[in-house]
This record gives structure tokens, sequence and C-alpha cells, in this order.
């Protein structure tokens, strides 16, 4: 690149961002204003505009650009910049043409022709972009090395059949341990506006990730209560463990359940509310979710469901969008498991721990109210709108509910 000091640089690069407007038909011309240009004009600065000014006049001796200068003011002050010779500037500022950018991108694209899926659609929607000359983001017509690693870490996982660290991933498909974590918003970004599955994890990053079978570290779910499982032959009794056991996922998913002598199961969203149904309620089966329940867990819960039909299964989590949320995915991937304490009478005996809702809580609640797999939750989300009022599980635990 050329020797250019701010100013120089950026009237260029706007002259070149100019001449790539596409079916631009006037003067390829940068007027040189205070208000775009403020160093120059700056009088603290008197170096930046006799820099700038040495800098184009160069340029325009060997018929790149045409300086015109203000009237009586030649050599001092500059009135506008025209570009004469695109082809020698780009080369020049080692500024690749977007035409150029552009077809890079779409041989990159063409790599994932067999894509498939809401893939295909983030595919098919980026090459309609490029036509329109309209944003790609979050690729980077600029960076070839994000826009390759961008697309490698979508394919990735839409290839993922079982849970890995995110680290693992990263050195498998990237090559380096730390890539992903460059890359993780803009992949929430693909897969929020894309994945059709991700709208019903709300803003939960680590929840929608982990959807995808990416997990940041090993997970272990907590148990507590009565429940054989047979494992490679092996009869596991967790009935023994008191008060409760945590498993490794890995586990989970190997394991076949046998029997269990509970009297109801009840999956938990908090961590505080297990522990604190663990005195309550010491007859039950109690899972903790921790939040959304991971695609492992929800197949340990199917197994569970279709080996355990006769008991009684509730779901214990906060009176809030998340809350709803969760017990939606559980019902979707698991069974029409009921709500824990769903009266919304429960809202009058604990009127001071409630909260006020956000309007975004309030558009997402009355999305809620047409959700196929919350008929049952009508009174309890009407409720929550008249009275513009959340109730976290933890708030009932202290209060003994």
């Amino acid at each position: 690149m050329l020797n250019l000091n701010k100013t120089s640089n950026v009237i260029l690069q706007q002259l070149l961002d100019q001449h790539e407007q596409p079916e631009r038909q006037r003067v390829n011309r940068v007027q040189i204003k205070a208000a775009k240009f403020s160093r120059y004009f700056d009088e603290k600065q008197v170096d930046e505009r006799q820099q700038t000014n040495n800098y184009l006049i160069e340029l325009a001796k060997n018929q790149l650009i045409k300086l015109h200068w203000r009237k009586w003011e030649e050599g001092n002050w500059l009135e506008a910049v025209d570009l004469l010779d695109a082809v020698v500037l780009y080369r020049l500022l080692k500024r690749q043409p977007l035409a150029e950018q552009q077809q890079a991108l779409r041989e990159l694209l063409a790599e994932y022709i067999s894509a498939q899926g809401w893939m295909a659609d983030w595919l098919a929607w980026l090459e309609q972009q490029l036509i329109q000359q309209r944003s790609i983001q979050p690729l980077d017509l600029t960076d070839p090395a994000w826009n390759r690693d961008l697309l490698r870490a979508i394919d990735g996982l839409t290839q993922l059949e079982t849970p890995i660290l995110e680290r693992l991933f990263s050195v498998g498909w990237l090559g380096q341990s730390k890539r992903f974590s460059e890359l993780e918003s803009a992949v929430l970004r693909v897969l929020r506006q894309f994945a059709p599955q991700a709208k019903q994890f709300g803003d939960d990053d680590r929840a929608l990730l982990q959807a995808f079978n990416l997990e940041k570290v090993p997970e272990y779910v907590l148990l507590a209560g009565d429940l054989d499982l047979e494992l490679h032959g092996n009869r596991l009794e967790l009935g023994a463990f008191r008060p409760s056991l945590g498993l490794p996922s890995s586990i989970l998913r190997q394991a076949q359940v046998l029997d269990s002598t509970g009297t109801e199961i009840i999956t938990i969203e908090n961590l505080t509310s297990f522990h604190s149904m663990l005195a309550r309620q010491p007859q039950a089966l109690l899972i903790y979710t921790g939040g959304f329940a991971s695609p492992s867990l929800c197949q340990f819960l199917g197994k569970l469901a279709i080996a355990l039909p006769d008991v009684a299964w509730y779901h214990w989590g906060d009176y809030d969008v998340g809350g709803l949320r969760i017990l939606a995915h559980l019902r979707q991937h698991v069974a029409q498991i009921r709500l824990w304490q769903p009266d919304p009478v429960i809202f009058q005996r604990v009127a001071n721990a409630t909260q006020a809702l956000t309007q975004k809580e309030r558009q997402s609640l009355a999305e809620l109210q047409q959700h196929r797999l919350l008929h049952d939750c009508q009174a309890l989300i009407t409720a929550m709108l008249e009275q513009n009022i959340k109730l976290e599980q933890e708030q009932l635990d202290l209060l003994g509910h």
C-alpha cells in the first residue's frame, strides 16, 4: 500500500467505494468538506493537510486522479478529487475490486452446493444479496479467511450427531482451538436468522448451541430418587445415592431405563429449586435440566417416558417467558409433561415476590398464547399479562410453596 496519511487514504478509498456503486454514471468525485474530513481542516494539524496535498499531487501527476483546488488556493486547499484510473489505484492500494471479492465468495459458496435444509436457504439468500449488491453480514467480502471459517463452522454444526466440546469442534473443523470463540456471535446470528428451531430458545445462546450438540464444558445431569438403569449389561441402582447423583450425559445416552418406584417424575429448571425439592418430594424422581434440556437429556427423558408411561410427570420452572419456552421444548422433544402448580392463584399467594414484565417479555408472552404446545397454560399466561408480572421459582422456594 502507498505510504499515505489517514486523510489521503480515506479520500482514495471513498473514490473506489463510489466506483463500485452499480450503474454509476455521474463523475466519480469526492468533495473535500469539513464534515467528512475534519483532520484536513483542523488548524492544530496543519501537517495533515500539507501531507494530504503532497500525496495526492503525486498521484495526480501520474493521472490516477484529478485535483480541484479552491479559487486562489491552488496547492493549499483542496475542493474536490476525481477518480481517473481505478485499475492502477486498486493495485497501488492493494485493494481487491468488488467484482473479484464477489467472485471469490461465489466460488467459496459453490463448495457447499450439496447443503440442505436451512443452510441451503442461507446460501441462496447470500447469492441474492450479492446479486442485489446488499449486505451479506455476518460474512465480509474483504475477509476471505473469515468467510471460509464461518462457512466451515456452520456446515460443521449441521453435521454434528453427538455432543462435542467447543474447543474440540474448533480444532477439528477450523484448525485452531479458539477460532470458534471468535466466530461465535456470527454463528449465532446465522442460526437465529435461518435455523427454524432457534426461535424456541429466545436469547439463550448456550441452549441454542447445545441444541446443535456443541458444549462448552462436559454435561453432567443431576438426578435424585429411585431409578434403575442398565449399562453394558450392568444394573445401576441410582436410589442408593442420596441425596442426588450427577451422571455424564454420555452414560445417559447409552443407558436403558429398567424401573423406578418413584411416585412421580419432576424435571426442574433451576439448581436451587432442585435442591429445595429434594426434601419436599423425597419419593419423586427429580431431574435437573439446567434451563433448556440438552439433546442428550431429551433423549434420556424420552427413554423414561417410554419405560414409565404410567408415572405422573411434571415440570417445575420459572413463571416467565423462558420457563414457558422450556416447558414447550420438553413437550416437543419428550412428552406432554404437566406444569407443576399451574394455577394462576399462585401469583396471589406470593404477590410480594413477583416482578414486572418488560415490553419484550409482554410481546413474547402474547406469541406464546398461540403456541400449540401451551394450550393448557392460557390462564397462566393471561394472568401474567393482565397483572404484568412474572415469578422466579426460587421465590417460591424461599416462601415454602
